[in-house]
């Protein structure tokens, strides 16, 4: 996943410039911040007709809070071990999943 921070991006000018790179976001953990983990979730994805078990993870643009994308890697076969993107549009603001633990 972290290689998508930055290897996201396809147009050479926005990738030389580094304009749009991805970060974890942060979460609240005993009393720190700390940098939130992927997490496991069953899930139908969009344009599939069964649920999937999947390891996600929220994506931020670097230094910000609002959600830009997640990222899931396939579970159960077939496909196992496929890594899906799913970009959010800029256009809109979808803040970032923020949660304190205990």
């Amino acid at each position: 996943m972290d290689k998508l921070d930055t290897y996201h991006m396809t147009i050479p000018q926005v990738f030389y410039n580094r304009e749009d790179v991805w970060a974890p976001p942060k979460e609240k953990f005993g009393g720190e911040t700390v940098e939130m983990e992927p997490y496991y979730v069953l899930m139908k994805l969009p344009g599939e007709d069964r649920l999937q078990f999947l390891l996600m993870m929220p994506v931020t643009p670097r230094n910000r809070d609002n959600m830009i994308a997640w990222i899931a890697a396939r579970s159960d076969f077939p496909g196992y071990g496929e890594m899906i993107a799913y970009k959010l549009s800029k256009d809109s603001l979808i803040l970032g999943r923020s949660r304190s633990r205990r």
